[in-house]
Formats: structure tokens, sequence, C-alpha cells
């Protein structure tokens, strides 16, 4: 059986990396509000750690 298109989205998760707050605030608003699991980090250290602590689980 093939997903529908909002079920693929929901399981779809995107990390946002911006050093810019009012840039990862715009995306996070964008993209949740299409459906998609979202998350930000302010620069890379943290989306590295964010990945490795979802990976530890």
């Amino acid at each position: 059986m093939m997903d529908t298109l909002m079920e693929v989205v929901e399981r779809v998760r995107i990390l946002v990396v911006d050093d810019e707050e009012i840039v990862r605030d715009l995306l996070y608003d964008m993209l949740s509000k299409t459906g998609y699991k979202v998350k930000t980090a302010m620069n890379g250290q943290d989306a590295i750690a964010q990945i490795e602590n979802e990976h530890s689980l």
C-alpha cells in the first residue's frame, strides 16, 4: 500500500541550522505548519549534539 503524502511528511524530520534566530524561526514556522517535525540548532556544534543525542536513545 502506498503512503499518502501527509503520511510521508509526518515521518520526515528536519533540523534547521542557522546562526540567525529570525531565519530559524521563519523556517520552523513554515515547515511545521506544513506538517514536518522540525527542530532547530543555532550552529553546527549544537546540530551535531542534537543528532548524537537522538541516535543514542
